[in-house]
């Protein structure tokens, strides 16, 4: 047994030890803590510095983006600027020599009609005549009016003629139907005798050159053996023929030979002519040369300069002097045009006065022939549009008649379908019932032959009721 001191020692070492352990361990806990918390500062700055500098770096690209942008927008403001002005100017140049033209056809206009009342107004006793003229124009004028209405009038009666003479669509359909079949029958038969003259023409040609190829061999065996014949008796004619025709193969080629180098000949020449050999360059140094050119030359250029400047001031001159004196003619043109202008409106008024009469009655004849106009049309809307009526009634009858047979053709297939689904629905009743009654009979047999088993009466007591009513 030990003491009771050395025990306490042991037990309190013991505990310093694992209070060290443990001083140690959160010691380590807490440096590894830290560490890991600076190293996840360090990351978290990097990854922010890494963030912060793209972004940057798109900012810029994207300020440089939006300064293009509006450099571009601004050229284009510009440009769109320029032409809206060009547009306008030449808008109001247009506009200004409408106004000159408008000015010019009024006041050719006023002139006209200032001469033809001077003129009336110095030929009192022309009135008269004036006037007889006048009835004599109106009188043409209805003898014209009267011809345009027996002209309507043939006309209507023409095309009521025509609307009664006009055949049913029932009855153009069938003719058209008709004409359609002919023309397909007469294509067919041209079409059966193209194709027998094209096999007859065809017999004929072949026929034909049979009897060619025929003659042609008779002919080739007649020549062969004539050349046989000469080939046994002539072999010197054989051979001065032979000697013949070298000969002139000879000569044929010198000939060309001779052809050829005349044509290389005469492109030499031709190639001489067109690309001469150049000049051997100078060896004597031309710097003065040179600078006295290029003295004359900026002496030459100077006085087109002045020359120019001259030209402008001058046409400058001339222009101001233009601008003067189209203002005073402006000014000229604008009084004359004020004098001009109130005699337009003195003698207007009296040519007003004188007119409106002989407007009134015109413009009462031509609402009288309007409205007869108007009641003519009216009428052949009418029959046009009874027409019509005639029609769109045939159509639609046509259509319900298609439709009632459609509906009889859907209500015979609604009544095949159920006829037919009533046929499956029999036979798979039919087939359940004989499945069920098999299955009866099976287990009724089953049954039977359990009962007349003789193992039944062997067995346990406690399970043969549960066999004997299976």
């Amino acid at each position: 047994m030990l003491p009771s001191g050395e025990v306490k020692d042991t037990s309190r070492g013991s505990l310093d030890y694992y209070e060290r352990l443990k001083v140690e361990s959160e010691i380590r806990e807490r440096c590894d803590r830290v560490v890991f918390n600076s190293e996840l500062e360090r990351r978290w700055q990097k990854h922010q510095l890494q963030k912060e500098s793209k972004l940057n770096e798109k900012r810029s690209k994207l300020v440089e983006l939006l300064r293009w942008e509006e450099q571009q927008n601004r050229e284009l403001c510009r440009y769109k600027i320029e032409e809206e002005r060009k547009a306008s100017r030449k808008a109001l140049m247009e506009a200004a020599v409408n106004l000159k033209k408008e000015a010019r056809e009024r006041d050719e206009k006023t002139a006209a009609e200032m001469y033809r009342l001077r003129f009336v107004q110095n030929n009192v006793p022309l009135r008269e005549i004036f006037t007889k003229l006048h009835e004599a124009e109106i009188m043409k004028d209805r003898a014209q009016i009267a011809k345009l209405k027996a002209a309507h009038l043939e006309m209507e009666a023409k095309e009521t003629e025509v609307l009664n003479k006009q055949k049913s669509h029932f009855e153009e359909q069938l003719e058209r139907e008709e004409q359609e079949a002919r023309a397909m029958k007469n294509m067919a038969y041209d079409c059966v005798e193209d194709y027998k003259r094209a096999v007859r023409e065809k017999q004929e040609e072949r026929a034909r050159e049979k009897q060619d190829e025929l003659e042609e061999g008779k002919r080739l065996a007649e020549k062969i053996k004539q050349e046989e014949i000469e080939d046994t008796g002539s072999l010197a004619a054989q051979k001065a023929k032979r000697e013949e025709l070298m000969k002139m193969i000879q000569d044929d080629i010198a000939l060309h030979r001779e052809i050829r180098e005349k044509e290389e000949l005469v492109d030499r020449v031709v190639s001489s002519y067109v690309n001469p050999a150049l000049p051997p360059l100078a060896e004597k140094d031309d710097r003065e040369e040179k600078e006295t050119r290029r003295k004359e030359l900026v002496k030459f250029l100077n006085y087109q300069k002045d020359l120019a400047h001259e030209n402008a001031c001058f046409e400058k001159y001339v222009d101001k002097c233009y601008t003067e004196m189209a203002e005073k003619r402006r000014a000229q043109e604008k009084e004359r045009k004020r004098r001009q202008h109130e005699k337009a409106v003195q003698l207007a008024k009296e040519i007003a006065v004188c007119q409106r009469q002989a407007v009134d009655n015109r413009i009462a004849e031509e609402k009288m022939r309007q409205a007869k106009i108007k009641e003519d049309g009216e009428e052949l809307r009418k029959k046009l549009k009874e027409e019509e009526e005639r029609t769109r009634k045939e159509e639609i009858r046509r259509r319900m008649e298609g439709l009632k047979v459609g509906r009889i053709l859907l209500d015979q297939i609604h009544y095949e379908q159920e006829r037919k689904k009533r046929t499956k629905d029999d036979e798979l009743k039919r087939e359940r019932e004989a499945m069920l009654q098999a299955e009866i009979d099976y287990q009724n047999k089953l049954a039977k032959a359990m009962e007349e088993n003789p193992l039944l009466e062997k067995l346990h007591p406690w399970r043969s009721p549960a066999l004997r009513n299976w």
